[in-house]
């Protein structure tokens, strides 16, 4: 059994389809200007670990928001909320 994704968890219907296509989207648009900013970085600092740096920074931060949701949802489900 896989386990659920976070939009349907706040979203229904045709409002999660739209919320599923811009994190979608968003994600092709860091695919395509990813490696632009790494090699803008590198150029910049003249090392690549700056830009790996910062990569695994905004990666830690999406994890951290991630997490958030998750733990938020859990509790409004358990007041009864969600």
């Amino acid at each position: 059994m896989t386990p659920p994704t976070l939009p349907p968890k706040f979203l229904r219907g045709t409002a999660a389809a739209a919320g599923i296509a811009f994190i979608n989207s968003i994600g092709n648009l860091g695919g395509f200007a990813g490696p632009y900013v790494l090699g803008a970085v590198r150029d910049g600092t003249g090392a690549f670990s700056a830009a790996l740096v910062g990569g695994a920074g905004l990666m830690a931060v999406a994890g951290a928001i991630a997490l958030a949701l998750t733990v938020s949802n859990r509790r409004a489900r358990r007041q009864g909320l969600a």
